[in-house]
């Protein structure tokens, strides 16, 4: 049961995060580029995925508040510093291979969770999710960019 909620937890702070990631970077670009298309991608990208993801974080009954609080502000320091991407950074935190190599991480999660939860349960549905986010993670690491 612990390997089950571990597997959970960190699937989600690290689907989080990187959501949060992928916003800073495209609101990075957005003023950056001076670009209409990126200023859309990133308020689009805020408001179907970071903002329902936090009040998903906010609503789980699993987590203790100061849990899922901490998470939200680590999300957004995760923001703004992949959107202000400052000098202290490591570059390679900018390059596609790291975001790849990130979603995959976070797919194994998933894939563990869903994994483990079908070996708990008869249920064909956590299996599905286990497979898929498996291929996921197997695909993005796989098929990503060698430079780091």
């Amino acid at each position: 049961m612990f390997l089950l909620q571990l597997s959970l937890w960190l699937g989600i702070a690290t689907l989080y995060l990187g959501f949060a990631g992928v916003m800073g970077v495209l609101v990075h670009w957005a003023r950056r580029d001076h670009s209409a298309t990126a200023r859309r991608l990133a308020w689009l990208h805020g408001g179907l995925i970071v903002l329902p993801a936090s009040l998903f974080i906010l609503r789980l009954r699993a987590w203790p508040q100061p849990i899922s609080w901490g998470l939200l502000a680590a999300g957004a320091l995760v923001l703004w510093i992949a959107a202000t991407q400052p000098r202290w950074t490591p570059a390679t935190l900018w390059r596609p291979a790291f975001g790849h190599r990130y979603f995959a991480s976070a797919m194994a999660f998933a894939a563990l969770w869903g994994l483990i939860l079908s070996w708990q349960q008869p249920d064909l549905f956590p299996a599905v999710i286990g497979a898929s986010a498996l291929a996921a993670s197997f695909a993005s690491l796989t098929k990503s960019p060698q430079t780091a």
